[in-house]
């Protein structure tokens, strides 16, 4: 087989989509300008190995997406880590589709959500609970299934046979040197690889983001060891939840030596664009929406993040084998900036999780009594290896981790959509709920009525179920994950965001269609 490349310069930047059809040696991709395309494969993104040739299919680490023709057909490869995903569709018995982006799917299938299924949120952040219990397929409207693929390789042969292989590769680690020696070199090949002279279209350059906390301090001291200068920071943490408290990392960049450029976490409300759609496509709760105020800075960058780090470099959280493969963490976050990412022109590093899968080991170095220096007060909220990363690099330990705070915004939170849409969007979504259902209170609307009324009292009683099982459990002194007899999608209350996910695709379809 072969890959027959269309280059399209209106699409976003780095987006392709591949159609693969039966008996055909022909795979025509349409992509964006800056998808590096080789005789036989192509990449957005970067690996931990030498660029020229593409040789990324085994590479330890992979981040964006990629795509190389095979001995069996032809291969597509989704990011090491959950935070971004690929996508197929079957049209009828003749073709697949995939994609790095649902929304080119849904536009070159001319598919799209189906506005009777208001469930799509919950089983696109399915996948926290780990590789066993995500939902592996949405419905689309015209009555087909996206597949999602998550942290493998995706091989399809000219039959239309398709097989998945997820490469885990799980090194556990001695030390704590060991384990920043790990990243350091870790790093250093992936910078190589997105710095590449070779590369004709995209060469990459290191910024970071810089908080008050422990986990974004922490990569910034990496990403500063191979030439970043600088680093985005909000100024304040979210204040329903965290108080009106600052969370800038100005200080911490000031001893580190990078600039930090500060921006309010609510500028995005000052957008006339619906910046919240493309985040609210990926249906992971869009709550990176604040970082598309960032965009002027990551335009051809390679973003440093501490997502994860909550998981990965708490002492606190227990680890086990079964839990690090699964890749089982607790929020959806750092999840939404795909499209986002795809449109701008830029590649999404999330430190902590190139070692997801040795996750047993940095809990037990955490814990080990070479770290006991760098422990904190408060075991709640106690990060040894990134304060001791920080304060190693000349950082006051009381500049960072003193109290936990979070900047991003989660549309899945049961905070009123007025508030934290931007104007435009909240009048535009609202128009379109109205559209699509026909009446401007979605809890009355036709075709969901029965639905929309059961949810809500089910919703009740399993918090009921949740709250009866804990409290006898306690009562013995025992500690019980308690999983009541409501089924998952009816465990949380359904509100409007319900169809957000829908409105943001009707938004954003348009880059793809023109």
């Amino acid at each position: 087989m072969i890959f027959e490349f269309e280059l399209v310069e209106s699409l976003p930047r780095l987006a392709w989509c591949a159609r693969v059809r039966r008996g055909e040696r022909v795979v025509r991709v349409l992509h964006g300008p800056w998808v590096e395309t080789g005789g036989g494969w192509f990449v957005e993104g970067a690996w931990d190995g030498p660029f020229p040739g593409g040789d990324f299919l085994d590479a330890a680490t992979l981040l964006g997406s990629a795509g190389r023709v095979t001995d069996t057909g032809v291969s597509f490869r989704t990011a090491s880590h959950t935070l971004e995903r690929l996508q197929y569709l079957r049209l009828g018995e003749d073709q697949v589709l995939v994609s790095n982006s649902l929304a080119f799917l849904f536009a070159e299938a001319g598919d799209g959500p189906d506005p009777q299924y208001l469930f799509y949120e919950h089983d696109l952040i399915s996948y926290i609970d780990g590789f066993s219990h995500l939902v592996r397929r949405i419905p689309t409207r015209r009555g087909g299934a996206v597949e999602l693929v998550y942290c493998a390789t995706l091989q399809v042969d000219d039959a239309l046979r398709i097989v998945q292989h997820r490469p885990l590769r799980p090194r556990p680690f001695s030390d704590y040197a060991d384990y920043l020696g790990f990243l350091r070199q870790k790093l250093a090949a992936l910078h190589q690889n997105a710095t590449d002279p070779s590369r004709r279209r995209s060469r990459y350059t290191p910024v970071t983001t810089i908080s008050s906390g422990y986990d974004s301090p922490a990569c910034a001291v990496l990403a500063r060891e191979l030439g970043c200068t600088k680093a985005l920071s909000f100024r304040k943490a979210r204040a329903e939840d965290f108080g009106d408290v600052e969370d800038s990392g100005r200080e911490i960049g000031r001893h580190l030596g990078i600039t930090v450029i500060e921006y309010d976490r609510q500028d995005y409300l000052k957008r006339g664009d619906y910046p919240e759609a493309e985040f609210l496509t990926m249906g992971t709760g869009g709550e990176e929406v604040i970082m598309s105020v960032l965009e002027p800075h990551l335009v051809g960058g390679i973003l440093y993040t501490g997502y994860l780090g909550d998981r990965l470099w708490s002492r606190v959280h227990p680890a086990d084998e079964r839990t690090a493969r699964e890749f089982h963490m607790r929020f959806p976050s750092g999840s939404s900036m795909t499209e986002f990412r795809l449109r701008v022109g830029f590649i999404h590093l999330p430190v902590a999780p190139l070692a997801f899968a040795s996750h047993p080991s940095l809990h037990r170095i955490s814990n080990s009594d070479e770290m006991r220096p760098w422990r904190a007060r408060n075991p709640r909220y106690d990060r040894p290896i990134a304060r001791r990363l920080l304060e190693e690099a000349g950082v006051p330990g009381h500049l960072f981790g003193q109290v936990k705070r979070a900047v991003t915004q989660p549309f899945y939170h049961n905070e009123p959509l007025s508030r934290i849409l931007s104007p435009r969007s909240y009048r535009d979504f609202t128009a379109y709920v109205a559209r699509l259902v026909g009446h401007r209170n979605l809890n009355r609307a036709s075709g969901h009525a029965l639905e929309l009324a059961v949810l809500p009292p089910v919703h009740e009683v399993h918090n009921f179920l949740n709250r009866a099982v804990t409290a006898t459990a306690g009562r013995f002194g025992l500690a019980v994950a308690t999983e009541s007899c409501v089924p998952r999608h009816y465990r949380r209350p359904l509100t409007e965001t319900a169809l957000t996910f829908h409105w943001a695709h009707e938004r954003v379809r348009p880059r793809y269609t023109a």
